[in-house]
């Protein structure tokens, strides 16, 4: 039954587009959870994955086809949802539990990544790590704005009462 369902905290829980009329989460151990509008629900296990995982559902690969993405100890891993995996990096050590996606930038759809300090964040595309060549500060959020007109990424945020703004370019 759902309520026997134990999802994972640190997973969101998104609508299923394309593939099914349901809500995708994970549970604890990294299944992935289909939903159905009829309280019945799939299990999908395509990997092994901690307790502290977190896990999106969105297209990263830019095919309009949301991926299964997990970040565990310090690891990327975009899955398509037949599990196949597509992508895969090691980020750091030190990767956190706080991630956003990002649908529209210079570098395509990407995912920004905090450290579990709060005082880096990542970027993250279908080809690895974005404007790796200088250090990303941050305190742990950020907001975002993507001008088409420009094709620049505009990623404000602050750490240690000092306000952070970065452009992203090609």
């Amino acid at each position: 039954e759902i309520k026997d369902l134990e999802l994972n905290s640190y997973s969101k829980i998104y609508l299923g587009q394309k593939q099914c009329k349901c809500l995708v989460s994970t549970t604890q151990d990294g299944q992935i959870v289909e939903i159905n509008t009829d309280g019945s629900y799939t299990l999908k296990t395509i990997g092994t994955y901690s307790r502290g995982h977190v896990f999106m559902y969105n297209d990263i690969t830019g095919d309009n086809i949301p991926d299964y993405i997990f970040i565990d100890r310090g690891k990327l891993t975009v899955l398509d949802t037949s599990g196949e995996k597509l992508i895969e990096y090691d980020i750091a050590n030190n990767i956190g539990r706080k991630a956003y996606y990002i649908e529209n930038s210079p570098y395509g759809p990407m995912i920004i990544v905090f450290s579990s300090d709060g005082r880096n964040y990542y970027l993250i595309n279908k080809d690895g790590l974005v404007n790796n060549e200088f250090e990303q500060l941050s305190s742990n959020t950020a907001d975002f704005y993507y001008n088409k007109q420009l094709n620049k990424l505009f990623i404000a945020t602050s750490l240690d009462n000092i306000l952070i703004f970065n452009v992203i370019e090609k």
